[in-house]
Order: C-alpha cells, then structure tokens, then sequence
C-alpha cells in the first residue's frame, strides 16, 4: 500500500509512472496553496511506497484461484477548473484571477486496486476477490477570489454510452465547459444535444466530435447554444464509450456567482436528490434551492415531487406535481424552506433526469473595489434509489468540511424497512483498515445526517495517522438507500464555509471480461 503527496505543479512533459495501491487511497497530486483547502495535516502524507509499472507494462488481473480473469476499469477525472477561453470580464484593473487555484485528486479502492500516474486524468481501478469493482475517485478544485471564486468537486467516473448533464446556463455571465474523455482503445463518435427552457437546441456540426483513444476535448456549450436560462447535455457515444462532466461558471457584472462541476445524473422513474440545502430563502428569492427537470426520450410526462427533511415529509404548495414537455429544461423553485438538509423525490410516468442546485452568498473581501454579493452554488445530480444491502464509496478531499446526507423510504414497505436496520459507515485508513465505524439509524421517510468530518477528528484525536480519505456506506439488507456528500469551504473573508460543492457516491462495478490493459494517456 502506498499514498503519493505533490504539493507541487504537474508538468505536462513529467516523467510517467504509475503507482498502484491495493485497499487504500492514493494522494495523486496538491497543486497550488490554499490554508483553507489543504491544512497542516496533509504533510504527513509520506512519499509513495507503491508499485512503480513502466509505461509499456500490460496488466491481467486474476480475482481468484480459478485462474478467471477480470479487467481493470477506467476512471476518469474531472481536470482543475480554469477560465474558459474569450470568458474574461473587466481590464486591466480587474484581475480575473487574483489567486491561484488549488488542486487535488484522491483515488481509493475497496478490496481492489486503483492505478495512475503524474499527468493523466484517468485511473484504472481493479476488482476486489469477487470481480467486482469497488472504487472511488475525485478531483477537487477551490479557489478563493477572482471569477472561479467557489468550491468545484466532480467524481472519477466509468465510460459509458449515453449521459446527461444538468445544470448552469448559458445567458450573458455565463460559461458551461464540457469535457468529453475517450479512455478506450477504439474511436469514438459522440453526438451532443443541448436542450433549454424552449426545448432541444440546434447545435449544427459543433455537436459532433469525433475521439481518438484517449482523446479529450473541451467543447463551450455556451457557444453552441447562448442566452438559454438553464441547461441540459445529452452526451451520446458509438463504436466506443466516453466520459463526460462540464464545469459551469457564472458572473454578475464582476461578482462572481459561482463554479461548479456537474457529473452525469441517472435516467429513471424514480429518482432522488439528496442533500438539497436551504438557507431559509423566501418563495421568490433568486438564490434559493431548485431542482431541473428533463424527459429526455420525446415523451411528454407527468413528475410528482415529495420533499423530506431531517424531521419527514415537508409540504410544498405549488411543487407537488409537474408536467414536462419533451425535452423541455423545467426548473422548480424550492424556496420557503427552513433552514436545513433536504432529500427531493420525483417520481414520473416517463423517464427523466433531475438534478438540484443549491447556493451560499458570502462578502466581498475588506478594501474590494466591486460592490456585491458573491455566490457560490452546487449541483446534484439525481440518482436512482441504490440496490439494497450494496455497499457504496466516495472518496474524501483534504481541507473542506463534510457532511453527509442520507434517504431511504418514501412509500410504506421501503420507509418500514428503513426503520428496520441502521446504516453502517465506516472511514477507511490509507491502508485498508477501518478507521472507525458507526451504525447510524434512520427514521421512515426522513433525512439523516452524519458529520463526517467530524469522525475524522475522532481519528486523528485517537491516532498518529493522517486523515482517513475514504468513506463507504453499507445498507440494511432491505435498504434501498441514497446517500450524498456536502462539502464546504472557507474563502478570503471572515465569513466560514461560503464555498460550497456536493459529490455523490461511486457504486459497484460489475465484472468485465479479461484484456490486456495499457496506460494511456490523456491528450
């Protein structure tokens, strides 16, 4: 087991190497300086022990005595948030970015192993005894002034062939920067569609990409299709699976108002949106929480929305039921709500996707020259209720404060079974132990809570260690649970964990055939 700590810029022309580390968490590179962000704490991450493979290596992972083979699967990282070209506002006087941006990417792996090295932004991830794959990844960008002004988290996510991003817009102020990964060893075709409150966009030939292997490009949606209020991406792949995210931004005048990066939601019936937070905003406040909705296949649809906090169900007049036009982006205000942590059900007759978005305002720093309120917002994207009994992971950032979030119930037989059994959370060291554990009960139809940094503390008051940077969640076996990460931190100013961001978590992988695998780089 090994754990690799940078605090230092990556290099494009660095030396490759990869480092492999079994049941643990590989530090895969700190760039920047930010106290906030990256604390004392992270020095005592020591240099690498792992296994060092050269670049022409080929590997064939062999999950038990029977000599049956299973493939690593690549997982790609979102890439440090950064101004869009043509993006700047202001002169001279104005700098855009007037501190650096810190950087991090943390991997980890259940039972397997997760693989990478100094430059690209993908991580192989090999399967645990039973062939399957049990990893987590991030990438974590903050910066605390200027336009990039936020807390940007995204997930190390699989290929697939079909994906759908929610959230941002595209009207004046506005930036949305997808980045489109092909981690295979085959072409790839990809068609966009951009889809806003008028319903699909034409995007003419900017909606066609096509990607070599291991190809990355960038595309400004923004570009394809302006002034539209809100947004959705449908990433669509042939003769090859890609991965996908989109870094949103926004400016009002010279305040910023937020960075985030947005993952790919699930498509589905039902669907949940955990950790929705309310400040306590007003019915027709701008900045209150919201969730986007899209019927993505051409069906009209009906979506029923049930809301529960910390206490059950909460009652919303005029949110309760929905009706989509196809391929219309829906945005449903949520304000009205009481200061807290929310759990958003939408159950529709068609399949949809949904995704939330709440926001924090901070203060512009002492001696500013720009009047206004910054913002910092974070996007959810909806998932699917997870399977019940089935372990699920997230990997942690250093620095930012964690809490997480968790639903399951809503009707009577899962909201009873719910009741039934807690849920087990545990944090796991840099070496595949677990650090600490705890059995957290959960009401029927109600959000629980569990402060996570907070069981960190506990970790380093009780140990010399560093930080646990690893967290998995296990249901009871009749539990059908959604879990969400919120994650807050500290800018400038004197006002805390302004900067705000959520991650949801990684599930199981199922087992893939034997190949041969290869690094490739991200180009």
């Amino acid at each position: 087991m090994g754990v690799l700590s940078r605090d230092r810029a990556v290099s494009p022309t660095a030396v490759r190497r990869a480092v492999a580390v079994t049941s643990g968490v590989l530090i895969l590179g700190i760039v920047g300086a930010a106290a906030s962000f990256v604390p004392g704490w992270a020095a005592d991450f020591a240099a690498s022990r792992g296994v060092v493979m050269p670049d022409d290596a080929a590997a064939v992972v062999t999950v038990d005595g029977s000599g049956r083979q299973t493939a690593p699967v690549a997982l790609v990282c979102p890439a440090q948030v950064a101004m869009p070209t043509g993006t700047e506002v202001g002169d001279d006087q104005f700098d855009a970015t007037p501190v650096e941006t810190t950087f991090q990417q943390v991997a980890a792996a259940v039972g397997g192993t997760v693989t990478s090295d100094d430059v690209a932004r993908t991580v192989m991830a090999s399967p645990a005894n039973d062939g399957t794959i049990r990893a987590a990844g991030l990438g974590a960008s903050v910066t605390t002034a200027g336009d990039l002004r936020g807390l940007a988290v995204g997930a190390c996510l699989p290929a697939a062939s079909d994906q759908w991003l929610l959230g941002g817009g595209t009207r004046p102020g506005e930036s949305a920067l997808l980045t489109v990964t092909n981690p295979g060893e085959t072409s790839a075709t990809v068609t966009l569609g951009v889809f806003g409150p008028a319903g699909p966009e034409p995007v003419g030939t900017g909606g066609s990409l096509v990607l070599a292997p291991g190809q990355s490009q960038q595309v400004r949606v923004d570009a394809l299709a302006s002034g539209l209020r809100g947004i959705a991406v449908g990433v669509h792949a042939s003769g090859g699976r890609v991965a996908a995210s989109m870094q949103v931004q926004a400016l009002a005048g010279l305040v910023p108002m937020g960075v985030d990066i947005v993952d790919p939601a699930a498509v589905g019936r039902r669907l949940v949106v955990a950790g929705l937070r309310s400040d306590g905003q007003a019915v027709d406040d701008p900045h209150a929480p919201l969730l986007r909705l899209l019927a993505p296949n051409g069906e009209a649809g009906r979506v029923t929305l049930t809301v529960y906090g910390t206490d059950g169900q909460v009652f919303l007049r005029g949110a309760e039921t929905v009706d989509l036009e196809p391929g219309v982006v829906t945005d449903v205000p949520l304000g009205g709500l009481d200061a807290g942590l929310y759990a958003v059900v939408v159950d529709a007759d068609v399949p949809v996707v949904a995704a939330g978005q709440w926001s924090r305002q901070g203060v512009m720093p002492s001696g500013s020259i720009v009047d206004g309120t910054p913002v910092d917002v974070a996007w959810i994207p909806g998932q699917a209720p997870g399977e019940a009994g089935v372990a699920a992971q997230a990997a942690l950032p250093l620095g930012v404060h964690v809490t997480m979030s968790m639903f399951a119930g809503g009707d009577d037989a899962s909201s009873q079974a719910a009741a039934d059994s807690p849920v087990t959370v545990r944090l796991v060291d840099q070496g595949g132990k677990t650090a600490v554990e705890q059995q957290v009960p959960l009401s029927a139809g109600a959000l629980a809570t569990v402060d996570i940094s907070a069981l960190v503390d506990v970790v380093l008051a009780d140990s010399a260690t560093a930080a646990p940077l690893l967290l998995t969640v296990t249901p009871g076996p009749t539990q059908q649970l959604t879990w969400t990460l919120t994650l807050t931190a500290n800018d400038t100013t004197d006002k805390p964990e302004t900067l705000t961001a959520t991650l949801n978590p990684t599930w199981p992988i199922a087992p893939q055939g034997p190949v041969s695998v290869r690094q490739v780089p991200i180009r």
